[in-house]
Protein backbone atom coordinates (compact mmCIF):
# COMPACT_ATOMS: atom_id res chain seq x y z
CA UNK A 1 0.00 0.00 0.00
CA UNK A 2 1.46 3.30 -0.94
CA UNK A 3 2.31 5.61 2.07
CA UNK A 4 -0.04 8.48 1.84
CA UNK A 5 2.67 10.75 3.76
CA UNK A 6 5.36 10.22 1.02
CA UNK A 7 7.11 13.51 0.48
CA UNK A 8 4.93 15.75 2.48
CA UNK A 9 6.88 18.88 3.68
CA UNK A 10 6.13 20.49 6.55
CA UNK A 11 6.43 24.11 8.10
CA UNK A 12 5.77 25.12 11.63
CA UNK A 13 4.89 28.46 12.96
CA UNK A 14 5.03 28.45 17.05
CA UNK A 15 6.10 31.27 19.12
CA UNK A 16 7.80 29.23 21.52
CA UNK A 17 11.46 28.42 20.10
CA UNK A 18 11.82 25.69 22.57
CA UNK A 19 8.32 24.00 21.17
CA UNK A 20 9.13 24.77 17.49
CA UNK A 21 12.16 22.93 17.59
CA UNK A 22 10.96 20.03 19.08
CA UNK A 23 8.19 19.88 16.84
CA UNK A 24 10.86 20.22 13.97
CA UNK A 25 12.74 17.34 15.46
CA UNK A 26 9.30 15.20 16.03
CA UNK A 27 8.26 15.96 12.49
CA UNK A 28 10.86 14.74 11.18
CA UNK A 29 10.65 11.25 12.99
CA UNK A 30 7.15 10.71 10.52
CA UNK A 31 7.91 8.22 7.68
CA UNK A 32 7.51 10.08 4.46
CA UNK A 33 7.81 13.86 5.88
CA UNK A 34 10.27 16.15 6.05
CA UNK A 35 10.69 19.82 8.00
CA UNK A 36 10.88 22.73 5.67
CA UNK A 37 11.57 24.85 8.12
CA UNK A 38 9.80 26.46 10.93
CA UNK A 39 9.54 30.24 12.63
CA UNK A 40 8.69 32.18 15.46
CA UNK A 41 7.18 34.97 13.89
CA UNK A 42 4.50 34.70 11.79
CA UNK A 43 5.52 37.82 9.89
CA UNK A 44 8.87 36.26 8.85
CA UNK A 45 7.41 33.11 8.53
CA UNK A 46 5.33 34.66 5.40
CA UNK A 47 8.57 35.21 3.52
CA UNK A 48 10.23 31.82 4.43
CA UNK A 49 6.77 29.95 3.22
CA UNK A 50 6.96 31.82 -0.56
CA UNK A 51 10.06 30.32 -1.16
CA UNK A 52 9.87 26.67 0.25
CA UNK A 53 6.04 26.38 -0.24
CA UNK A 54 5.30 23.68 2.18
CA UNK A 55 2.56 21.24 1.64
CA UNK A 56 1.28 21.73 5.56
CA UNK A 57 1.52 24.34 8.11
CA UNK A 58 1.25 23.94 11.65
CA UNK A 59 0.28 27.05 12.99
CA UNK A 60 -0.21 28.12 16.72
CA UNK A 61 -2.85 30.20 17.23
CA UNK A 62 -1.62 32.29 20.19
CA UNK A 63 1.70 33.93 18.63
CA UNK A 64 2.98 37.19 19.66
CA UNK A 65 3.56 39.45 16.27
CA UNK A 66 0.65 38.43 14.82
CA UNK A 67 -3.22 36.87 15.07
CA UNK A 68 -3.17 33.44 14.35
CA UNK A 69 -6.23 33.19 12.55
CA UNK A 70 -5.66 36.05 10.57
CA UNK A 71 -2.54 34.91 9.57
CA UNK A 72 -4.25 31.36 8.48
CA UNK A 73 -6.42 33.29 6.52
CA UNK A 74 -3.51 35.00 4.74
CA UNK A 75 -1.50 32.17 3.49
CA UNK A 76 -4.84 30.40 2.23
CA UNK A 77 -5.64 33.45 0.14
CA UNK A 78 -1.53 33.74 -1.12
CA UNK A 79 -1.26 29.83 -1.55
CA UNK A 80 -4.30 28.32 -0.87
CA UNK A 81 -2.96 24.45 -2.22
CA UNK A 82 -1.18 24.57 1.11
CA UNK A 83 -3.14 22.67 3.99
CA UNK A 84 -3.00 23.92 7.63
CA UNK A 85 -3.31 22.50 10.94
CA UNK A 86 -4.14 24.51 13.94
CA UNK A 87 -1.98 24.40 17.15
CA UNK A 88 -3.12 25.37 20.35
CA UNK A 89 -3.09 24.28 23.96
CA UNK A 90 -7.09 25.01 24.28
CA UNK A 91 -10.15 23.20 22.77
CA UNK A 92 -13.66 24.51 21.80
CA UNK A 93 -16.25 25.22 19.92
CA UNK A 94 -15.61 28.92 19.36
CA UNK A 95 -12.04 28.29 18.54
CA UNK A 96 -12.95 25.40 16.13
CA UNK A 97 -15.69 27.22 14.27
CA UNK A 98 -12.84 30.05 13.39
CA UNK A 99 -10.42 28.30 12.42
CA UNK A 100 -13.05 26.51 9.75
CA UNK A 101 -13.50 29.84 8.56
CA UNK A 102 -10.23 30.79 8.83
CA UNK A 103 -9.62 28.04 6.21
CA UNK A 104 -7.50 25.76 8.40
CA UNK A 105 -7.90 21.87 7.32
CA UNK A 106 -7.33 20.66 10.55
CA UNK A 107 -7.21 21.38 14.64
CA UNK A 108 -4.27 19.55 17.05
CA UNK A 109 -4.17 20.31 20.65
CA UNK A 110 -0.38 20.30 22.31
CA UNK A 111 -0.89 17.14 24.34
CA UNK A 112 -1.33 14.83 21.43
CA UNK A 113 1.16 11.92 20.86
CA UNK A 114 3.05 11.54 17.44
CA UNK A 115 0.77 9.34 16.15
CA UNK A 116 -2.14 11.48 16.35
CA UNK A 117 0.18 13.82 14.72
CA UNK A 118 0.53 11.52 12.08
CA UNK A 119 -2.70 10.72 11.64
CA UNK A 120 -3.64 14.28 11.12
CA UNK A 121 -1.40 14.95 8.67
CA UNK A 122 -2.32 12.05 7.04
CA UNK A 123 -6.51 13.05 7.35
CA UNK A 124 -6.01 16.68 5.84
CA UNK A 125 -3.18 15.49 2.64
CA UNK A 126 -5.55 12.64 1.93
CA UNK A 127 -9.22 14.24 2.42
CA UNK A 128 -11.46 17.27 2.89
CA UNK A 129 -12.25 16.15 6.14
CA UNK A 130 -11.81 18.62 8.85
CA UNK A 131 -9.70 16.72 11.37
CA UNK A 132 -10.36 16.81 15.37
CA UNK A 133 -8.08 15.08 17.84
CA UNK A 134 -9.70 12.20 19.82
CA UNK A 135 -9.33 14.23 22.74
CA UNK A 136 -11.19 16.76 21.64
CA UNK A 137 -14.84 16.29 22.07
CA UNK A 138 -16.31 18.41 19.54
CA UNK A 139 -19.45 17.71 16.96
CA UNK A 140 -18.09 19.29 13.82
CA UNK A 141 -21.63 18.76 12.19
CA UNK A 142 -22.99 21.20 14.84
CA UNK A 143 -20.28 24.09 14.09
CA UNK A 144 -20.73 23.77 10.21
CA UNK A 145 -24.73 24.07 10.89
CA UNK A 146 -23.85 27.80 10.94
CA UNK A 147 -20.20 29.29 10.96
CA UNK A 148 -21.64 32.58 11.18
CA UNK A 149 -22.92 32.09 14.65
CA UNK A 150 -18.69 31.82 15.86
CA UNK A 151 -17.15 35.33 16.16
CA UNK A 152 -14.06 36.28 14.69
CA UNK A 153 -11.55 35.04 17.60
CA UNK A 154 -9.60 38.27 18.27
CA UNK A 155 -12.32 41.32 18.52
CA UNK A 156 -9.96 42.86 20.73
CA UNK A 157 -6.72 45.25 19.96
CA UNK A 158 -3.20 44.68 20.67
CA UNK A 159 -3.15 46.81 23.48
CA UNK A 160 -6.29 45.37 24.72
CA UNK A 161 -4.93 42.30 24.98
CA UNK A 162 -1.90 43.51 26.61
CA UNK A 163 -4.26 45.08 28.82
CA UNK A 164 -6.44 41.22 29.29
CA UNK A 165 -3.00 39.67 29.88
CA UNK A 166 -1.99 41.86 33.15
CA UNK A 167 -5.78 42.17 34.54
CA UNK A 168 -5.63 37.99 34.50
CA UNK A 169 -1.69 38.11 36.05
CA UNK A 170 -3.73 40.23 39.36
CA UNK A 171 -2.10 43.75 38.00
CA UNK A 172 -4.21 47.12 39.74
CA UNK A 173 -5.37 49.61 37.26
CA UNK A 174 -2.47 51.81 38.32
CA UNK A 175 0.19 49.12 37.94
CA UNK A 176 -1.19 48.48 34.20
CA UNK A 177 -0.79 51.97 33.82
CA UNK A 178 2.82 52.31 34.88
CA UNK A 179 3.46 49.01 32.78
CA UNK A 180 2.62 50.31 29.61
CA UNK A 181 3.44 53.89 30.16
CA UNK A 182 -0.25 54.81 29.50
CA UNK A 183 -2.57 57.29 32.18
CA UNK A 184 -4.89 54.72 34.64
CA UNK A 185 -7.87 56.74 32.53
CA UNK A 186 -6.67 55.27 28.97
CA UNK A 187 -6.69 51.65 30.96
CA UNK A 188 -9.82 52.11 32.19
CA UNK A 189 -11.52 53.26 29.02
CA UNK A 190 -9.64 49.98 27.24
CA UNK A 191 -11.72 48.06 30.02
CA UNK A 192 -15.03 50.28 29.08
CA UNK A 193 -14.83 49.51 25.45
CA UNK A 194 -13.81 45.94 25.90
CA UNK A 195 -16.51 45.33 28.91
CA UNK A 196 -19.17 47.10 26.15
CA UNK A 197 -17.98 45.80 22.99
CA UNK A 198 -18.12 41.87 24.11
CA UNK A 199 -21.64 42.40 26.54
CA UNK A 200 -19.25 41.45 29.61
CA UNK A 201 -19.97 43.32 33.18
CA UNK A 202 -16.53 42.36 35.34
CA UNK A 203 -12.56 42.00 35.06
CA UNK A 204 -13.86 38.45 35.94
CA UNK A 205 -15.51 37.96 32.71
CA UNK A 206 -12.75 39.70 30.36
CA UNK A 207 -10.02 36.97 32.44
CA UNK A 208 -13.07 34.24 31.27
CA UNK A 209 -13.03 35.56 27.67
CA UNK A 210 -9.56 35.76 27.09
CA UNK A 211 -8.87 32.60 28.39
CA UNK A 212 -11.91 30.90 26.28
CA UNK A 213 -10.41 32.98 23.10
CA UNK A 214 -6.68 31.94 23.85
CA UNK A 215 -5.57 35.20 24.38
CA UNK A 216 -3.81 34.64 27.09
Amino acid sequence: MKNPLKDISVYIIEDELLICNVLCEVLNEIPGCSVAGGSTSGKNALKDISDKKPDIIFVDIKLMDENGFDLIATIKEKYPAIKILVLSGYCNNTLIGQAIKSGASGYLTKNLTIEFISDAIKTIITSTEFYTPPNCKINIDEIMKDLSFYPNQYTVTKREKEILLLIANEYSTKEISEKLGISEKTVRNHKSNMMQRLAIKSDAGLIKYAYHMALI
